[in-house]
């Protein structure tokens, strides 16, 4: 069901569509509302004023606590506890093994250095 253009689109299971079409001159006024919804406010008032000034001092000293909370300083492995709990978790010990010599040496066997002396020494 939809509606469109003055018009009310209506169907059911098997694919049949039907529409009825509205205009103002179908409607009687009753002076009832139809919704009596609360009354937009204008302004600001005194309780709208405290609620944003909260907003204000609680927003930053929550980005404050939980920038803080991310940042963890490192173990003696040189990993964060959370990467190293995740590592152990997806990957078995030969893919453990592996990624450690990696990153324990990230020169390729065999590659060649233009200055020598800038060469890392094994």
């Amino acid at each position: 069901m939809f509606f469109k253009d003055s018009t009310l689109w209506f169907g059911d299971n098997l694919n049949d569509i039907d529409s009825i079409r509205f205009s103002s001159t179908d409607f009687v006024n009753t002076k009832i509302p139809v919704y009596g919804g609360d009354p937009i406010e204008s302004g600001l008032s005194f309780s709208n004023v405290i609620e944003y000034g909260l907003m204000l001092l609680l927003f930053p000293g929550l980005v404050f606590f939980l920038w803080k909370r991310r940042v963890q300083p490192a173990n003696m492995g040189g990993e964060s506890l959370p990467a190293k709990r995740i590592m152990d978790q997806l990957l078995d010990e030969r893919e453990v093994l592996l990624l450690t010599q990696i990153s324990s040496n990230p020169d390729p066997p065999g590659k060649e250095y233009r200055d020598p002396e800038k060469a890392p020494q094994r």
